[in-house]
């Protein structure tokens, strides 16, 4: 599918196999895969696959019924610095809460940008 259109159809052997439309073959060619000899950039020994400096994450404190507003903001984490290493796995875990979507190390890019509030 492009822009709501159909692009492509047929046994997925056969489409993914030997795409006929450019832009099947484009959208194919984006996909990384485990057998993909290109060479890579090495990191030297021991430099971290991920670092992260001062991250911030706030959830808003909302107050009022139909006509919510914000009140305050509860501090999920502030000024944390963290490295990956190859090889190593990062959890977080909070309580269980509706908002699925907030949990999750809140790198830069992966959630909506936040300002402080004042005073802090």
């Amino acid at each position: 599918m492009y822009e709501g259109k159909v692009v492509e159809s047929g046994v997925a052997v056969d489409v993914f196999g030997h795409p006929r439309e450019p832009y099947t073959r484009k959208l194919l060619g984006a996909v990384p895969r485990l057998d993909d000899a290109r060479p890579r950039a090495e990191l030297p020994p021991g430099e971290p696959v991920l670092k992260v400096r001062g991250l911030s994450k706030t959830f808003p404190l909302l107050k009022g019924g139909v006509f919510k507003r914000r009140v305050g903001s509860v501090y999920a984490v502030d000024g944390v610095d963290l490295d990956i290493r190859r090889g190593k796995t990062l959890a977080s875990r909070g309580p269980a809460e509706p908002d699925r979507a907030a949990r999750g190390v809140p790198v830069p890019g992966a959630l909506p940008a936040v300002r402080r509030t004042r005073g802090r």
